[in-house]
């Protein structure tokens, strides 16, 4: 029964180009999407909403089981093989939405952490989710599954980031966005701490893998555009300054582009 599922989710095809069929029609869905939860169910009520967040996180936990089960586990003709692949550990920037999204579902609104965590999914998981599906770079892979996990995945952090600004655009003020860079800061720095503690593990049993949590590890160069090339020029800790404070911009624009947007949608005649 496992080597079947295996087999089914590890179906291979031609990798999807940047642009092409695949990619033109997960981005009009997406679109698609954002204009219905804004129009449609923009102003749901708060139990209601609560539901269809939990809806959403199970949908992406469930798509992060499989991506982890695909990269994880191999069938051969002895039976089913582990092998697990480090640098799909689950802490990674657009890995946020997973741990994140829970606080949806289970703070009430209007409540300091809630108004904290609209703050950093309108603002910094919309910009993650944002530049990877205008820019996929090497996230398609030839696994069917990982085609679809990944838009799945960064589709739900664009689509959520534009309802949470759309829900919430009479109270995104700064302090919101403040609380969401707290949120962004706390998760960087767990993510610097276990590719600390990861590395050292590394080191003891002889692992020769890579393992770059948030792309900030001092241990193997950042490969994310534009600080790929600043990481080898500068002194590590100089880099970790530039990395904060470009982030810090990115979602701050992003975050003020949704509220913007979210307002002039609603004097457009989105419903309240």
């Amino acid at each position: 029964m496992l080597e079947k599922l295996l087999s089914i989710i590890k179906t291979q095809v031609t990798v999807p180009k940047p642009y092409g069929i695949y990619h033109l029609c997960a981005l009009a869905v997406i679109i698609a999407i954002c204009v219905i939860f804004t129009r449609k169910v923009g102003s749901l009520d708060e139990a209601s909403f609560r539901r269809l967040a939990l809806i959403t996180w199970i949908i992406i936990a469930v798509m992060e089981l499989m991506k982890q089960t695909i990269y994880s586990f191999y069938p051969t003709d002895g039976g089913i093989v582990a092998d697990y692949q480090w640098f799909v550990f689950p802490f990674q920037f657009c890995s946020s939405p997973f741990y994140i999204f829970p606080l949806l579902f289970l703070c009430r609104e209007r409540t300091p952490i809630y108004k904290c965590v609209v703050g950093f999914l309108v603002g910094y998981s919309f910009f993650a989710g944002l530049t990877v599906c205008l820019y996929p770079g090497d996230v398609f892979t030839f696994y069917l599954g990982i085609d679809i996990q990944t838009v799945i995945h960064h589709g739900a952090m664009v689509i959520m980031g534009v309802w949470l600004a759309y829900r919430n655009r009479q109270r995104l003020t700064l302090s919101s966005f403040a609380g969401g860079s707290v949120i962004f800061t706390v998760l960087v720095m767990i993510a610097m701490a276990l590719n600390t503690l990861i590395h050292s593990y590394f080191v003891s049993a002889g692992i020769t893998e890579t393992c770059n949590l948030f792309f900030i590890s001092p241990y193997y160069p950042c490969t994310l555009p534009v600080l790929s090339a600043i990481y080898p020029v500068v002194p590590y800790p100089v880099f970790v300054i530039i990395y904060f404070v470009g982030f810090f911009l990115a979602g701050f624009l992003c975050f003020y582009l949704l509220k913007g947007v979210a307002r002039l949608i609603d004097k457009d005649g989105g419903r309240h």
